[in-house]
């Protein structure tokens, strides 16, 4: 079953686990925070990326899942990536999205694999939607710890 909470809502959890590092049980109005559910901030659809990846000798895999709404007429949006970092792959599937509908949403998954850096380092790419009228652009932001 789905979770009926709204992606606000879903993120007073998150803000809330991050403050405290655990949930027990959190109320916002009529919302509760799912008791068991783990909330990350990579879950939450935003059109930005930030990828937290860990100092180690060995490559590290971070998979987002995104939503993507058509806003405008039937078309389809091809994906591209700005990258120019040693070490980083970017990966999206699918790699086309096509809307036959206003409204209509569609995911996708990103997939990022990265070798290690020094902690500290931070580097930038963008992740780019491209076709029909629109041009959907999402930053994403590396930062190894």
């Amino acid at each position: 079953m789905d979770n009926p909470n709204s992606a606000k809502e879903e993120f007073k959890c998150i803000a809330v686990f991050v403050q405290v590092k655990e949930v027990k049980r959190v109320e916002c109005g009529k919302f509760k925070c799912v008791k068991g559910k783990k909330y990350r901030v990579e879950d939450l659809n935003y059109p930005s990326f930030a990828v937290p990846l860990q100092t180690a000798s060995r490559k590290r895999v971070v998979k987002y899942t995104r939503i993507l709404t058509n806003v405008g007429t039937p078309a389809t949006y091809k994906v591209s990536i700005s990258l120019k970092i040693r070490g980083v792959k970017i990966t999206v599937e699918p790699e086309e999205l096509t809307f036959v509908k206003k409204n209509e949403k569609k995911t996708y998954t990103v997939t990022f694999t990265a070798l290690s850096k020094p902690s500290g380092t931070n580097r930038f790419a963008r992740l780019t939607w491209s076709g029909g009228k629109y041009v959907v652009s999402s930053p994403i932001a590396f930062s190894w710890e």
